[in-house]
């Protein structure tokens, strides 16, 4: 991975929701190269050659849980005996409600999970909890995901079912096998991307990141603390950041237990991690940073799978 990597890397994920996706490389190529001032087929075999290392595993395409009247819930959870780990991932993947985890390495797994009621909330967590292997789970906090600027239309919903029934094949073809053109295909879920309607969510295998070094650091900040200042210089002065996320970016207003900066980095080597923290500890507000090695991007589709028929079903609207 070299800086042009870890620049489409940034690119893919700019306009993301917290945790969640930004563009589909699928489509938006062109627009790539165009923000890296770079040709699209020197992208497209950047693209290529991940896929072909296993470091892009799959693009997921999610609908925006608020369509469903649901929010995301975000924690943590711990376990101390990596041998156990993937044993508890293959039991997180039955949990009703588990959306997607980051593994890392050491025992802390960011998790996120839907919100449909406190009730439901509560009830996944504490089947987490009792999971082989998890030896603690972290507080889940609530945020509501940005609106949704249009409701999909039945065919709508078809296209974005055949998307995640068919993920590899052609556009062309999935076009086909629903029953429409393939410019009327790219251009309606093109207005679905853009309305954030729906979410293209990239599965990386962050162990086949090789040639340099991703980290994330996780700044805890005191009471009222302006995330926004600290985002903001982290942007100006932390060198190879990705991107810089915070719960107060993607719900403001919100009263949380505690609040915290991510920033995720491309460093060339390890040794770059312990400046960067040294740096985020000495912010104002900032309370404590954690770093951490990513291994794994996980998502599971249970849940989106399941309402996404139910929708399929309803009376056909255009």
């Amino acid at each position: 991975m070299d800086e042009l990597d870890a620049a489409i890397f940034r690119e893919l994920h700019r306009e993301r929701a917290f945790l969640w996706g930004g563009i589909d490389p699928r489509l938006g190529t062109t627009e790539l190269a165009d923000r890296l001032d770079v040709d699209r087929t020197t992208v497209w075999s950047r693209l290529k050659a991940w896929e072909e290392n296993g470091f892009l595993m799959r693009q997921e395409v999610v609908p925006n849980p608020g369509l469903f009247k649901a929010g995301i819930a975000v924690g943590a959870l711990r376990i101390d005996d990596p041998r156990l780990k993937e044993e508890v991932f293959e039991s997180l993947e039955l949990v009703d409600g588990v959306l997607c985890w980051l593994d890392q390495v050491g025992p802390w797994v960011l998790l996120a999970c839907a919100r449909e009621t406190a009730d439901s909330l509560d009830r996944c967590t504490r089947l987490i909890e009792e999971l082989r292997g998890v030896d603690e789970v972290r507080e889940c906090i609530p945020f509501t995901p940005p609106k949704s600027r249009t409701e999909p239309t039945t065919r709508d919903w078809r296209i974005v079912a055949k998307l995640r029934e068919t993920p590899d094949l052609p556009l062309a073809k999935i076009a086909e096998d629903v029953g429409v053109s393939r410019r009327t295909f790219t251009r309606r879920y093109g207005k679905l991307l853009e309305a954030q309607a729906v979410w293209s969510v990239p599965a990386f295998d962050f162990s086949r990141y090789e040639g340099a070094t991703l980290a994330r650091f996780s700044a805890t900040l005191s009471e009222g603390a302006d995330t926004a200042h600290l985002m903001n210089r982290c942007r100006k002065e932390v060198e190879g950041a990705l991107w810089i996320d915070s719960l107060d970016r993607v719900a403001p207003g919100h009263t949380y237990p505690y609040t915290w900066v991510d920033v995720f980095c491309h460093l060339p080597s390890v040794g770059e991690t312990e400046q960067i923290q040294m740096w985020l500890m000495d912010q104002p507000d900032v309370q404590s940073v954690e770093c951490f090695f990513p291994r794994a991007w996980h998502v599971v589709t249970d849940w989106f799978d399941e309402r996404i028929q139910a929708r399929m079903k309803e009376p056909a609207s255009q």
